[in-house]
């Protein structure tokens, strides 16, 4: 089962992730020698500090991501499939995301579940930055269902080639890719966040 809230064993969790995204041949996707990318990603996770602050606004996760890798790599490795096309998505307003490797704390769509990501683009946290689809793909990567079980995940950093919200959720119990109009509530979607300059 996905638990939401940070681990004890944070310095263990964050090496798993690095040899997740090894296994998935992340580092030749980006174009970066297996061994830097695993000293890199392995020095990055030494200095990774949790915030308690930002705990204490439900940003409780961390994962790491690349922002240098395509959603389309993040998707195919990960089993899922394309109901909207991962390269046509642009930033919402405002959103800018890192170049590279990122240990990254926020939420993966349980603090604003059931709220509409257009509430969400309004009323976010200060300190929170609207989710891209790169986060929720790569932390599906790690904890696979059992992370959709708890929320699916809707993506109100980013804007489809419909003008939609991209959301990852599940389909008979398979992951899929899609939009939806950024209008609506659902019990079952949550919008993802994480700390605005992590």
């Amino acid at each position: 089962m996905f638990v939401p809230a940070l681990p004890a064993n944070l310095k263990e969790m964050l090496e798993a992730q690095v040899r997740r995204l090894i296994e998935v041949g992340l580092p030749k996707e980006v174009g970066v020698d297996e061994a830097k990318f695993l000293d890199d990603a392995m020095a990055m996770a030494d200095e990774f500090a949790f915030s308690t602050d930002l705990a204490a606004i439900q940003l409780d996760q961390v994962w790491i991501v690349h922002y240098g890798v395509r959603d389309r790599f993040l998707m195919l490795t990960g089993g899922v499939t394309e109901w909207t096309n991962p390269d046509k998505f642009t930033l919402y307003e405002g959103v800018a995301v890192p170049d590279g490797l990122r240990v990254e704390q926020g939420q993966l769509g349980l603090k604003y579940k059931n709220i509409a990501p257009r509430d969400v683009r309004q009323e976010h946290d200060p300190l929170e930055q609207l989710g891209v689809p790169k986060e929720g793909l790569t932390a599906f990567l790690y904890w696979g269902k059992d992370l959709l079980r708890e929320s699916y995940m809707d993506f109100p950093g980013a804007v489809s080639e419909c003008g939609f919200i991209p959301y990852l959720r599940l389909y008979d119990e398979k992951p899929v890719l899609s939009d939806y109009s950024a209008v609506y509530a659902d019990p079952f979607y949550g919008s993802v966040s994480v700390s605005r300059g992590s």
